[in-house]
Formats: C-alpha cells, sequence, structure tokens
C-alpha cells in the first residue's frame, strides 16, 4: 500500500476516535457508513495500482524481448 493510502487509512482511524469520543453513539452510524466509504476508496486505488503496475510489467517485458 502506497504511502499516501496509509496516512489516509491512519488518518481516519485517528478521526474515528476523537469523532467518538466527543459525539459518543449519537455519531455511530455515521462513522460506520464513511468507514464502508473509505475502506472501499482504498481497496479500490489499491486495485488499479495493482493494475497499472501489472501493464507496466508488461510493456517492460515487452520492450525487452524487442531487443
Amino acid at each position: 500500500m502506497s504511502k499516501s493510502l496509509m496516512d489516509t487509512a491512519t488518518f481516519w482511524e485517528i478521526t474515528k476516535y476523537l469523532l467518538q469520543e466527543e459525539h459518543g453513539n449519537n455519531i455511530r452510524i455515521t462513522i460506520t457508513e464513511l468507514d464502508d466509504m473509505i475502506d472501499k476508496t482504498i481497496r479500490s486505488a489499491v486495485h488499479i495500482a495493482q493494475m497499472v503496475s501489472h501493464e507496466i510489467k508488461q510493456r517492460e517485458e515487452g520492450d525487452n524481448d524487442k531487443h
């Protein structure tokens, strides 16, 4: 996982903790919904990064085969 994705995940965990401290159970549903959205976003970003990395490797291998 890239540093920016790890930073985002860490920042979100800290934010969740602070929101729960400040608002208690009143905000739990909102936090759960946001948590799900952020999790999906991070998973999508990781998947895209893996696909791009794979594509780059294939192109490099193709370029090496031409030489």
